[in-house]
């Protein structure tokens, strides 16, 4: 078995700063995670914390400012350590249990180790940091008293029980600990861990107070369950002679350690586990795995030394293979390292370049399929307009039938009255002579060519006139085209006409026998069918489901209409088939934070909060700032009992958003959990907008929603509506709320107004005791009329 193989819990430490030690720690934790181990550590460094800042790219709390650690945890214990017997609500001996939850002060980094180096399992790495930064922390390190911990209340057991509930939950616990000789030093080299790594530079100073304090934890621990690593750093070979001395020194210095390695090795694991100084590391707390990329110059290549480290200290070897990184992760990383962006985690620049490709994305799919809806309505209409061709083109012919046959009977006419007048002057020649007789036979001939020859232009005239009037279609002909379209057009208007007075008149019945008509006359427009669905849904459940599953189908599963689709579902108490609705979403959208939110709600009505809670943890790596999400997290947990996480949640929205309504609940929350009631400072209630539109009217939406928010509201983004009231309002909910509603009224109407849309909107409000979920002090619904379909005064 190699060195260290077995072990779990490990210590860095150095006797004089400046060595490197915690850049070390935190390269070993990523290449850890980067093998599919579950890895936490711990920054004992508690006069000098600063191993977060190796991290802080990765931590939502990155100044942490509201993260608790070690000092709180200890004082907690302490303080608690302190009172009367008779005041534990616990049995005798179990009481400190309880207190030894340490994993509970343990911030997990955003970061998916298991994608980003194709391994099988699942790596991590979370943090618990020195103390939470405020004002007050020095004091509260200082004041900590060691000696009492230790000799009058029990430290020894209760940090063992402590590090052993964390063995028990991670596959590797990294001890980051203090410099020099001290309490927390001797803690964290002697009683804590299974193996100590020693870091040391090579001067005089460093290398014998490093061997002194080595010697003395050897001294007592047992040789055969610990062992030591003596690990020498910042190598600079500018000075070549003094170089070979000092290592020489430090060789002999730790002549017999670590333990287990063979005389023969030693020279190699000298040269292998030594950190050269490379000034790139110099200027920021920079992680080699994020920094280098393997193959990169030696001279400038930490990587190899932690893989080494790794290799010799725990007894772990980590492929060159496992350690690439995607160009644009590691880019985001670097800028985020080097302050180039600031205030957001890695995570969440990626998540925001992600979701602006999925909304680029999304609007080239809208206009595609805008176009093809265009495509199908310009196709619908030619043939529309073919059909009224050939209805012209039938009545064209049936005239001409009846033109021609009235020319040939007048033609017929003029030809039986010619030859009544021939035999009237035949018989009246029958005197003369048979040379007269002769001259006479001659002029009949005569006239019957004639006759003959009228005859034939007539119809030749006969036949252009027909020829040139079925090209140019009368006037009658035009109007009865226009009537069958105009006709057409006036059915579908006065359906949605019937429709919108039935939904105001609470006829559902109506509503959806005026739906049923819209639909057969329109049978592609997919809001319909969603309207529909909406109202079916009650009565008739497969028929609404049925009419919910075209709308998506119509609108190409339409992000916005699935999502309505599981709310629906929803809402009618149909938590099992919401339930399968937004994991349907969310087998085409992962990170849609609509369906996340909607599937935790279901999850938690259907009786699975651990389920609700993982779901809301995978909503709020998408979105830590989400307060939503965590204040339902806390809702869930509380009910579970796990009363500190819960505080936990609630105290983090309210130093996240002192001013928001989220605060509010959080404030009340804690005071009924007896965490503390006092209201945060300064909390006012922050109206906030939600606009509704229909669907035509989106640039009209955008707009006004900009105009809000420059008179300094807070507005969501505008939400498609298969329904709108007819002519548009402002909806409050309770009474403190009517002067802000009456002033976004103003700012949306005036707004109208200089689109020469006069549109008077109501205001109103509505009982929240009526609501089955009531809505947050301040929130203010706009809903917008149609706006397109007739553009004028309301």
């Amino acid at each position: 078995m190699k060195p260290g193989s077995s072990k779990k819990v490990f210590t860095f430490y150095s006797y004089k700063g400046g060595t490197g030690r915690s850049m070390a720690l935190a390269n070993c934790a990523w290449l850890l995670a980067s093998l599919g181990n579950r890895v936490v550590v711990v920054d004992w460094d508690l006069e000098a914390p600063g191993l977060h800042r190796y991290f802080s790219p990765f931590l939502p709390d990155a100044s942490l400012t509201y993260s608790e650690g070690v000092i709180d945890f200890l004082f907690k214990y302490a303080i608690e350590a302190v009172r009367p017997v008779g005041e534990k609500e616990t049995e005798a001996g179990k009481w400190y249990e309880p207190y030894t939850h340490f994993e509970d002060y343990a911030v997990t980094l955003e970061w998916d180790f298991g994608t980003a180096n194709h391994t099988s399992r699942v790596g991590s790495i979370a943090l618990i940091p020195a103390g939470q930064q405020v004002s007050h922390y020095a004091t509260k390190v200082n004041s900590f008293g060691w000696n009492n911990f230790y000799d009058n209340l029990g430290g020894r057991g209760f940090l063992d029980a402590a590090i052993k509930r964390l063995r028990d939950r991670y596959d590797y616990v990294l001890i980051d600990s203090r410099t020099g000789v001290s309490d927390t030093a001797g803690t964290c080299t002697v009683q804590l861990p299974d193996a100590l790594l020693v870091f040391f530079t090579l001067n005089n100073q460093s290398i014998d107070g490093a061997e002194a304090v080595a010697r003395s934890v050897l001294g007592q621990r047992d040789a055969s369950q610990f062992n030591i690593f003596p690990v020498p750093t910042r190598i600079d070979n500018s000075e070549t002679n003094k170089l070979s001395k000092r290592w020489d020194l430090a060789k002999r210095a730790f002549h017999d350690l670590p333990q287990g390695v063979e005389a023969s090795e030693k020279d190699k694991y000298w040269d292998e586990v030594s950190i050269p100084y490379v000034p790139y590391y110099a200027y920021e707390e920079l992680l080699s795995p994020i920094a280098n990329q393997p193959g990169d110059p030696g001279t400038v290549n930490l990587l190899p030394r932690t893989q080494s480290l790794l290799r010799h200290a725990f007894g772990l070897d980590v492929h060159d293979e496992m350690l690439k990184l995607g160009e644009r992760e590691r880019s985001i990383a670097l800028q985020v390292f080097e302050g180039n962006v600031t205030g957001k985690t890695v995570k969440a620049v990626i998540s925001e370049q992600e979701e602006r490709a999925r909304l680029e994305e999304e609007e080239r799919k809208r206009l595609a399929e805008e176009a093809e809806r265009r495509r199908l309505e310009e196709e619908e209409l030619r043939q529309q307009r073919e059909s009224d061709a050939v209805a012209r083109a039938v009545a064209e012919s049936r005239a001409k039938d009846e033109a021609a046959a009235t020319f040939s009977r007048r033609v017929e006419g003029e030809a039986r009255e010619r030859a009544m007048r021939y035999d009237r002057a035949q018989s009246e020649d029958a005197r003369l002579t048979r040379a007269q007789v002769g001259l006479e036979t001659s002029s009949q001939l005569s006239l019957s060519r004639l006759l003959l020859l009228s005859l034939g232009l007539l119809f030749l005239v006969g036949l252009i006139w027909t020829l040139v009037q079925s090209k140019e279609p009368s006037q009658a002909q035009k109007g009865l085209g226009d009537s069958l379209s105009a006709e057409h057009r006036e059915s579908l208007r006065l359906a949605e006409a019937r429709a919108l007075s039935a939904r105001e008149s609470n006829d559902t019945e109506g509503e959806i026998a005026a739906l049923n008509e819209i639909i057969r006359l329109k049978p592609r427009a997919f809001e319909y069918y969603h309207w529909r669905g909406k109202l079916r849904i009650v009565t008739d459940k497969a028929g609404g489901i049925a009419d919910l599953d075209k709308a998506a189908q119509l609108s190409g599963n339409n992000p916005e209409v699935l999502v309505g689709r599981a709310n629906i579902l929803a809402s009618v108490g149909e938590d099992s088939l919401a339930f399968e609705a937004y994991m349907v979403l969310l087998q085409a959208r992962p990170s849609d934070p609509a369906a996340l939110m909607g599937l935790a709600g279901t999850q938690k009505r259907l009786g699975n909060p651990d389920q609700a809670i993982e779901t809301l943890n995978r909503l709020l790596e998408l979105e830590p700032t989400n307060l939503k999400a965590r204040i339902e997290r806390a809702e869930i947990l509380a009910g579970l009992n796990k009363r500190d996480a819960a505080i936990k949640d609630y105290r983090w929205v309210i130093a996240d958003a002192p001013s928001s309504n989220e605060a509010l609940v959080a404030s009340q929350r804690l005071k009924s959990l007896g965490a503390g009631g006092r209201q945060p400072a300064n909390i006012t209630v922050t109206h906030r907008i939600a606009l509704q539109f229909w669907s035509p009217d989106k640039p009209y939406a955008n707009a006004l929603a900009a105009e809000l928010r420059a008179a300094k509201f807070k507005v969501d983004t505008p939400e498609l509506k298969d329904r709108v009231p007819a002519k548009g309002e402002v909806r409050y909910f309770y009474a403190e709320d009517v002067e802000a509603a009456a002033r976004a009224k103003a700012v949306v109407e005036r707004g109208l107004a200089s689109r020469a849309l006069l549109i008077n909107l109501e205001l109103r409000k509505l009982d929240v005791k009526t609501i089955r979920d009531p809505p947050p002090r301040g929130l203010i619904e706009v809903w917008l009329p149609r706006i397109s379909e007739g553009k004028g005064t309301s």
